[in-house]
């Protein structure tokens, strides 16, 4: 009797690498397969990083429906995406105010209860400057949530950044719980994902509309290192020919709040920009735009060159 392929297996789950559903299940059939193997040798959640955390629901699935407890898991090579250090940025003054929200959710449309870790939370805050200014610690359990508040941190400076480092304390599925900051601001609230530390790089670019001379865009930028990032901005005009180039600095476990619209006085009036930011350190880089109606779009950039 010949297969009948089900619509859910032509799912298209990475659209970057045309990667469906059924692809990905063939891969993961295959023996010694695991979550890093099909990134390195599929591609897939490695350019614009959407479908990440649907790819590792679907993996946990997929083992989880084959009856594999925990335990088992852990024998075989299959690796559960574990690493879960996170970095981001905040605002806080009269104008901005900042919320870290976690989650420790059960995996949705799983076929089967997988068993999920209870986690321990390390949450790191540091000045543009690299001072730490508090630490918090705090657990989440299964099924639990927890928001912290900036505004509870006495002195903090109008901008800094943080990390969230997420421990599994027991046996279970690890890697479900992604740390999302949103940012509250006059009638409006803006949220972004946070970025994973060894998600840092060296070069990465990003699309810049350009509107009556300006982009309203700002490039947060952090600096995990002990040395001083030596920053390079260009920008390449798509629609029209323009070219410009800006040098900066970060200084060593510290963050900027880079402005194109400073840098750049001269830019076009209407145009559409490549912008590609490179270092000679690893940086985390995130971006936000201030619309019209003084709402903001926020998120880290794109993982690819």
């Amino acid at each position: 009797m010949k297969n009948i392929r089900s619509p859910v297996d032509d799912e298209i789950v990475c659209y970057c690498k045309s990667k469906t559903r059924a692809d990905i299940e063939a891969f993961m059939n295959e023996s010694g397969a695991s979550f890093d193997k099909l990134i390195k040798s599929t591609g897939v959640g490695t350019e614009c990083a959407a479908c990440r955390l649907n790819l590792e629901v679907l993996v946990g699935d997929h083992f989880a429906t084959q009856g594999f407890s925990p335990a088992i898991v852990k024998k075989t090579t299959f690796m559960v995406p574990a690493d879960q250090y996170n970095c981001g940025y905040y605002l806080q003054d009269d104008v901005f105010s900042t919320t870290l929200r976690i989650s420790n959710p059960h995996l949705p449309g799983a076929k089967s209860q997988v068993k999920l870790s209870d986690y321990a939370v390390a949450m790191d805050i540091y000045g543009s400057n690299g001072k730490p200014i508090a630490r918090k610690n705090f657990d989440l359990n299964v099924a639990n949530d927890f928001s912290v508040n900036f505004s509870q941190f006495l002195k903090l400076p109008n901008f800094g950044w943080f990390t969230v480092n997420i421990v599994p304390i027991s046996p279970g599925f690890v890697g479900n719980s992604r740390p999302q900051v949103a940012i509250q601001h006059g009638d409006h609230c803006s949220t972004y994902h946070m970025q994973l530390v060894k998600d840092a790089s060296l070069r990465r670019t990003i699309t810049v509309p350009v509107m009556n001379g300006e982009t309203k865009m700002f490039f947060p930028m952090v600096n995990m290192t002990r040395e001083n990032a030596k920053l390079s901005v260009s920008l390449e005009g798509v629609k029209h020919y323009f070219e410009a180039f800006h040098v900066s600095e970060i200084p060593s476990n510290g963050a900027v709040l880079y402005s194109i619209d400073d840098s750049f006085p001269d830019l076009p009036d209407n145009n559409i920009i490549i912008a590609t930011v490179e270092s000679n350190v690893p940086l985390r880089r995130y971006f936000f735009v201030v619309h019209q109606d003084g709402s903001l779009s926020m998120d880290h950039f794109p993982n690819s060159r």
